[in-house]
């Protein structure tokens, strides 16, 4: 991924509108380009300033919640990545197990 699409999905990253494959491309970006990372911490500070404008209390830490926000987006896709492949492993012993019984039964009645 390159800046410039970078910056085009930062809006869809905001809103939580990205595809699993899209997500990883950006994420992989964000650690690669210091540039667009800042970028987008701007970004997310503004949207999330802006929405916790009213909230009462006045006290939150936006730096921090961009890392957690970051982070957590980064395991969902690494666990994401985890589930693909237990799912393949699970389909790929589904397959050889029911090949198995049958030709099992097939070797029995004949």
């Amino acid at each position: 991924m390159d800046c410039i699409t970078f910056s085009k999905q930062i809006n869809a990253y905001l809103k939580n509108e990205q595809r699993d494959e899209e997500l990883n491309e950006f994420l992989r970006h964000l650690n690669s380009c210091p540039k667009c990372r800042e970028e987008l911490e701007i970004n997310y500070i503004v949207t999330k300033g802006l929405e916790l404008i009213d909230v009462p209390d006045g006290k939150y830490n936006l730096i921090e919640s961009f890392g957690n926000e970051v982070d957590a987006n980064k395991g969902f896709i690494k666990n994401r990545k985890r589930s693909i492949r237990v799912r393949y492993v699970i389909d790929t012993l589904v397959f050889w197990a029911v090949a198995f019984s049958l030709l099992y039964f097939l070797t029995t009645i004949l």
